[in-house]
């Protein structure tokens, strides 16, 4: 696992990758084709553009890739400043976005 800091509003949120994530960075053709970073990642994080917390301890949040892609990170909270990306994948415009609570 990787750990990074991120900062909100003066608090830090550790950002932990799993290992999973940390292979689909280097095995999945889709992160290279739609340029999809750790990045993306932080910032779905901090501005989703929806979140779902109705799945018990997983979290996802959406955010946006470009005009075609949204990014679906799925995540846990392990404590107020502390993140735990499970795993994240592309999907196209509102596909998942539309299925969430507004």
């Amino acid at each position: 696992m990787s750990v990074r800091a991120v900062y909100n509003d003066f608090n830090v949120v550790k950002v932990i990758y799993t290992r999973h994530v940390e292979d689909k960075f280097i095995q999945e053709k889709y992160v290279f084709q739609l340029g999809i970073t750790k990045h993306h990642i932080k910032q779905t994080l901090l501005n989703p553009v929806k979140q779902d917390n109705t799945r018990g301890e997983k979290i996802t949040a959406i955010g946006h890739i470009d005009e075609d892609h949204e990014l679906v990170v799925i995540y846990r909270k392990e404590k107020p400043d502390k993140r735990i990306i499970i795993t994240f994948f592309p999907a196209k415009k509102d596909r998942y976005a539309a299925k969430l609570l507004p």
